[in-house]
């Protein structure tokens, strides 16, 4: 046997021995770089999500300032309005109390008769 040449064990599909070992190594070496793909994968997303997640919530922010800024201007306007109102009944009553006295009746005659339905 010595000075012979060696021939490669073949599989079943026709790969030699060392063809196949050759291909299991080439998959591992794959495999490990899909490992590494998806850990990187994974880190990305990570950090696409608290970056979408710091977006959304400095618009909720923003959103939520624009509309305490609107409220505040509603309640404003409202108070202004009912001191209006206020200072316009307390001149009727100044000017006629006889009749803002009989429309504190009425009113509260109304007010009765409906809460006992």
């Amino acid at each position: 046997m010595h000075g012979q040449t060696e021939k490669p064990v073949q599989g079943g599909n026709g790969a030699s021995a060392p063809d196949l070992g050759e291909a299991i190594a080439s998959l591992s070496e794959d495999l490990k770089q899909l490992r590494s793909d998806f850990g990187d994968l994974k880190q990305d997303v990570g950090r696409a999500s608290k970056a979408g997640l710091h977006d959304a919530r400095a618009r909720a922010k923003d959103a939520l300032g624009a509309t305490e800024e609107a409220g505040e201007a509603v309640l404003d306007t409202a108070l202004s309005e009912f001191a209006e109102i206020k200072k316009q009944v307390e001149k009727a009553v100044r000017k006629n109390p006889g009749a803002a006295i009989a429309t504190a009746v009425a009113i509260g005659f109304f007010l009765n008769g409906a809460a006992r339905r």
